[in-house]
Formats: structure tokens, C-alpha cells, sequence
């Protein structure tokens, strides 16, 4: 067709199909990695870490090639970035009520009578004896008082 013919007056033919080529694959190889993420990871964060990767893209060929971004863009830029720290924020409190309450109920069923009082950010929580409990796992002293004592501001971003 004529798209084709304008295509070819410009570029070499069995370089353009080379890059169409190259192109599949590299979108093939996107997909195949994208099913592989999202497999891993919940379908909420799957769709965060696609907005960011769009906002990054976006933000990085606009420093690359040097293109003004419009009022507009910026805005929705940072609207999609404050939208995912504060999912990611969300989370991380979700995830530590969840380990509270987990080691509270191990502690409770260890250690029944004594009882003390765990003060967060998050609602107060009482609990009997307030230790880290190493569970019977591969997991080590430091990766069970990170688990038990973890900082409100110390939230990870799952991609």
C-alpha cells in the first residue's frame, strides 16, 4: 500500500522489516513478562506498576528528546505518582496490621496471663508479652524483629 511504499522510500525494505521484527519481539518478550508479574503480585499492584511505568516513560522521552511537557501532563503525572505512594502507603499498613495481629494471636496462645501494651500509629493493640516470637523457620533474629517492629515510614513498594 502506500504507507509501505513511502515506508520503503525512506528506509532500506529489509531493514524496516528487521525493526517490525524486532519490534514483536521486544512487545512479545513485554507481554510474556508482564504475565509473569502478574502472577506474582496482586492485580491492583500489577496496574499501579503499569500506570508508573507509562508516567516513566512518558517523563524519561520528555528529558531524552528534550519535549515540554504541558501544564496538564505534569498534573496528571504527579496525580498518578501520589496515587501510587499512597496505595503503596495503604498496603504497607495493611501489612503490618496483619503481622501485628498474627503475632499477637502466637503470643496470646504462648504466652497466656501476662499481658502489655503495644502503642503504633495504628490503633493500640493489646497484647501479652511483647517480644518477637522466632517461629520455627528459616527465618533469621533480624528478619523477625523487622517483621515485629517495623517503622510506619518503611514502607516497600511491591512492583
Amino acid at each position: 500500500g502506500p504507507a509501505w511504499r513511502a515506508a520503503t522510500a525512506v528506509t532500506p525494505p529489509a531493514l524496516l522489516v528487521g525493526e517490525l521484527v524486532a519490534a514483536g519481539a521486544f512487545f512479545y518478550a513485554y507481554s510474556e513478562v508482564a504475565m509473569q508479574a502478574l502472577a506474582n503480585v496482586s492485580p491492583v499492584t500489577h496496574a499501579i506498576a503499569n500506570t508508573l511505568r507509562r508516567v516513566v516513560i512518558m517523563l524519561v522521552s520528555a528529558l531524552v528528546f528534550s519535549t515540554r511537557m504541558t501544564a496538564l501532563g505534569l498534573a496528571g503525572s504527579g496525580l498518578a505518582i501520589a496515587g501510587s505512594y499512597a496505595y503503596s502507603v495503604a498496603k504497607g499498613a495493611d501489612k503490618a496490621r496483619a503481622a501485628a495481629e498474627e503475632t499477637a494471636q502466637m503470643s496470646a496462645q504462648e504466652n497466656e496471663g501476662e499481658c502489655a501494651l503495644l502503642v503504633s500509629p495504628t490503633p493500640v493493640v493489646v497484647m501479652p508479652n511483647p517480644k518477637p516470637v522466632l517461629p520455627e523457620t528459616s527465618e533469621s533474629r533480624a528478619e523477625s524483629y523487622r517483621r515485629w517492629w517495623r517503622a510506619p515510614q518503611s514502607y516497600d513498594f511491591e512492583i
